[in-house]
């Protein structure tokens, strides 16, 4: 959904306790083409939401509560989508397709 540039490191000094990782400024350029279509927007946002949820379930579990027991049936019979994957591994673009279908 965005261009994205790092435009400074952050030290871990900069902050009180010193974290132990490294940090970065980023700026983010929105592209506006890559967003879901308006009429699809709101079911986007909760499929990513939702799936995430509980970041180390795999997809079915997370999006058995947000789809009806239909929608999750034909997304299983789909031979494109393994629902037995985290949802981490899934492409950006994989989550839109699903939205989409789902409309």
């Amino acid at each position: 959904l965005a261009d994205v540039t790092r435009i400074a490191r952050v030290p871990a000094t900069a902050f009180w306790p010193p974290p132990k990782v490294a940090s970065a400024m980023l700026k983010l350029q929105v592209r506006r083409e890559r967003f879901p279509a308006p009429a699809i927007l709101g079911r986007w946002v909760a499929l990513v939401q939702g799936g995430f949820r509980h970041r180390r379930k795999t997809l079915h579990w997370n999006l058995r509560a947000l789809l009806s027991a239909d929608e999750l049936a034909r997304l299983e019979r789909m031979p494109s989508w393994d629902l037995s994957l985290r949802p981490e591994t899934l492409p950006p673009a994989h989550w839109l397709e699903i939205a989409e279908l789902l409309e």
